[in-house]
């Protein structure tokens, strides 16, 4: 299946979507182009990166997906190519690539220098569908690519966790206004071990249960429950959490455990 799918920052009305996707068509007639979002906050790669971990688990075998975010090539100099899970992955080298997994992918591939022109203001038009059309059909990838041997190191994903606490940040907020935290629900249950906690989104306004579903609360109150991807998540049921709490990407987020485990 020739399967791309393209997140960026480009916003849903643009035009940019459309050229690209058409062009896409263009070079790899019959491919099938699913768009992850393009609702991104413009550079923001710790979103994007969010977005398209929680994603490509669900895709095939082969599938190649286009990051059109924060790809400035004066700024970052060279563009990749991931493989990772039989799947592959086109970003500028801005230090997304250690955001995505949880481990190194498999191989990293730099494209070829002359692939690379300095004032093209649509690369991922211009020269990223090439590559993409390539990767699928395994044709004349060794003349657009090069071995590439080290790539930036950014943050972390993960939350910060010390001395009975964690501190997180929400990193995406969903069209319901859902805040999800950088918290995976392993790190927190292996910190929770049976104690008590608080979670504090705001000074004086601690949740103090994880809930199973959004109706463990009575409607418009505000809670904690981990989501399909295991993400710590605050929520208002049938409200927006978001605006209603103040939740805003890049929030401190506070959980703090007892000492002792409770009784």
């Amino acid at each position: 299946m020739s399967l791309i799918s393209i997140t960026s920052d480009f916003g849903s009305d643009s035009h940019y979507v459309a050229a690209l996707k058409a062009h896409i068509l263009v070079v790899l007639p019959g491919a099938s182009i699913l768009d992850i979002s393009h609702n991104i906050t413009s550079h923001n790669i710790l979103q994007a990166a969010f977005v398209v971990r929680n994603s490509y688990k669900n895709f095939p075998v082969g599938s190649v997906h286009l990051i059109a975010v924060d790809s400035n090539i004066h700024k970052y100099k060279k563009y990749l190519v991931l493989e990772h899970a039989g799947q592959y992955f086109i970003t500028s080298d801005n230090g997304i690539a250690d955001l995505l997994f949880d481990i190194d992918p498999s191989l990293v591939w730099q494209f070829a220098d002359e692939l690379i022109v300095k004032d093209d203001l649509y690369p991922e038009k211009n020269v990223w569908a090439k590559v993409a059309a390539a990767l699928i059909n395994k044709k004349n990838i060794e003349n657009l690519l090069r071995p590439y041997a080290g790539h930036r190191k950014m943050q972390s994903l993960k939350a910060v966790v010390s001395d009975d606490k964690i501190i997180a940040s929400v990193i995406f907020i969903d069209s319901y206004q859902n805040a999800f935290l950088n918290v995976s629900k392993s790190e927190f249950e292996r910190e929770h071990n049976g104690r008590n906690f608080k979670l504090y989104y705001a000074p004086r306004h601690p949740i103090t249960k994880i809930s199973k579903t959004y109706s463990d609360v009575p409607e418009g109150e505000e809670l904690a429950l981990f989501n399909e991807n295991d993400y710590l998540e605050i929520a208002i049921n049938k409200g927006k959490a978001s605006s209603l709490l103040g939740l805003k990407l890049g929030n401190q987020v506070i959980v703090e455990f007892d000492k002792a485990i409770a009784d």
